[in-house]
């Protein structure tokens, strides 16, 4: 199997609506870990 990735990603989740939901999505830029993310979306998810 094949890695999965981005592009991968976004085209089975798509904007969430198959599931009932919303998809925002962030790029991170380069792998800088879990704790990166949480820092660069806390603003969006809040507490």
């Amino acid at each position: 199997m094949g890695e999965i990735g981005e592009k991968e990603v976004r085209e089975y989740s798509g904007d969430g609506s198959k599931w009932g939901i919303k998809i925002s999505y962030t790029y991170q830029g380069k792998p800088l870990g879990i704790a990166n993310v949480i820092g660069m979306i806390k603003d969006f998810v809040g507490n």
